[in-house]
């Protein structure tokens, strides 16, 4: 809660400046455009005040660099104003004669007039409508037909500049994110001295300044002769602090060793400030025949590791890191059952594919090889198989999909049996016979799969009225 009060009260200053201050005022406007209102701009101040070795990039300036482009910005917008009305007339005219190519400029096009118009006088530097571009003179020059002529208007150069310089006043929100997140740093900082509290961030920090600071070195030997031996687990989602303080401990102090588990591929805390960089770093930092690897695996069976190695062997280069690889796994047990693999490699629609079409295709090859371990192999019984998904839906299609091969399955999910299919029609019943003189309330009870109804028999009142 200190952090976004502290937040909504830097907001508010930024409100007051802007009715003042025409940077202040692009920049507010900026922000808005992007959705960075103070609920969006809470994560990223938390993530970078936990990460305070993060740099923002491009590197941040004073707000009044950008002084000049806002100026520039100011007098272009009241340019186009000015030369709205005869752009628009030498449009709606071309467009009229049929001087463009209409995939591009369609029938819609009088209507996006409308929708420029209103953009063009109101107090709006920015707008969020995709079809702006029409108006453009780049634009326009790659769109009308060979043979025809538009007439050029100032206002569509204006628009290409106008639009060149909002991109290069991207930056300025990067600028005051920097500015944002130091002074909500101070707030914090301010408040937790006022009520003597800490909060993670505040306590690693203190820590590190503890161990590397003037008195440093002495608390430093004390925590190394206390514990001369100490062992990291889960290494890889240690932060740049963490691991500055135990370097500070540990480092090249003879007696002691500092044991450092971990595996890059199971980085998972990076909302906590966890950096997988670190991982990396402490690796170069270790001597080279310190270094061991686990490649015996005591969980899983044989056949279940050469699925694994296989399917990141599969590339060349899984984790797209020069820093991270995959080393081959093998199992201490002896096989105890059998275990096959396959890649879905297939999955194309009109020339590209997408994440819904492999996933619908997987569960295509899914189901069908359930059906034939069932149907054709019979080794296997249906409570012998489960089918393993990471999100709810992705558990419904399967079901779906097995539906289609004629088995059934039960869905073990965290959805509540409430919001099922049968629990929507049966509260439609029951509300129904609670409020049985509710017309509305009986005809969608009998337009449930329970009871059969369809549209044409609610319309047919005989049938309706033996249902009734």
């Amino acid at each position: 809660p200190y952090m976004s009060r502290a937040l909504a009260d830097e907001w508010k200053k930024l409100n007051l400046y802007a009715q003042q201050n025409p940077t202040s005022n692009v920049l507010l406007q900026q922000l808005m455009h992007q959705g960075l209102y103070p609920t969006k701009l809470v994560p990223i101040i938390r993530e970078l005040i936990s990460k305070p070795y993060a740099t923002i990039l491009p590197p941040g300036e004073k707000l009044d660099v950008y002084e000049g482009e806002v100026e520039d910005l100011q007098r272009l917008r009241n340019e186009l104003k000015e030369q709205w009305e005869a752009g628009k007339q030498s449009l709606v005219t071309s467009f009229k004669e049929g001087a463009f190519k209409k995939n591009v400029y369609n029938a819609a096009f009088p209507s996006y007039v409308e929708v420029m118009e209103k953009w063009v006088y109101s107090q709006a530097f920015y707008s969020k409508w995709k079809y702006q571009h029409l108006f453009t003179q780049s634009k326009i020059n790659d769109s009308v037909k060979a043979g025809y002529e538009v007439p050029i208007e100032p206002f569509y150069a204006l628009l290409d500049e106008y639009v060149s310089l909002q991109t290069a006043l991207r930056p300025l929100a990067f600028t005051w994110i920097q500015t944002l997140k130091e002074h909500v740093e101070h707030a914090l900082y301010i408040r937790y001295d006022e009520e003597n509290g800490v909060d993670y961030h505040g306590l690693l920090a203190k820590t590190k300044a503890a161990v590397t600071g003037e008195t440093g070195t002495g608390i430093a030997s004390v925590l190394a002769r206390t514990y001369p031996i100490a062992l990291l687990d889960e290494f890889q989602d240690t932060d740049p602090l963490q691991y500055d303080i135990f370097s500070s401990i540990y480092k090249n102090v003879p007696g002691t060793a500092l044991f450092m588990i971990g595996d890059p591929k199971q980085a998972i805390y990076g909302f906590r400030g966890a950096d997988i960089f670190t991982y990396l770093q402490a690796r170069n930092d270790a001597i080279e025949n310190k270094q061991f690897r686990l490649t015996t695996n005591y969980r899983s069976a044989p056949s279940l590791l050469k699925a694994v190695n296989r399917f990141f062997e599969y590339q060349p280069d899984p984790f797209r890191n020069d820093g991270i690889n995959f080393p081959t796994a093998v199992s201490a047990f002896e096989e105890q059952a059998t275990l096959c693999s396959c890649f879905v490699t297939d999955v194309q629609v009109e020339g590209r594919s997408n994440k819904d079409d492999v996933e619908q295709r997987a569960a295509l090859l899914a189901s069908r090889e359930i059906a034939y371990q069932l149907n054709v192999t019979k080794e296997v019984k249906a409570q012998d198989i489960a089918v393993l998904v990471r999100e709810n839906r992705q558990a419904l299609l399967m079901k779906e999909y097995l539906q289609l091969v004629g088995i059934k399955s039960v869905v073990k999910a965290k959805t509540s049996v409430f919001h099922s299919q049968e629990a929507v029609e049966l509260s439609r019943v029951l509300s129904a016979i609670l409020s049985h003189s509710y017309e509305p309330f009986i005809k969608s009870a009998l337009t449930t799969r329970m009871l059969g109804m369809d549209a044409n028999d609610i319309q047919n009142q005989q049938i309706y009225t033996d249902h009734l």
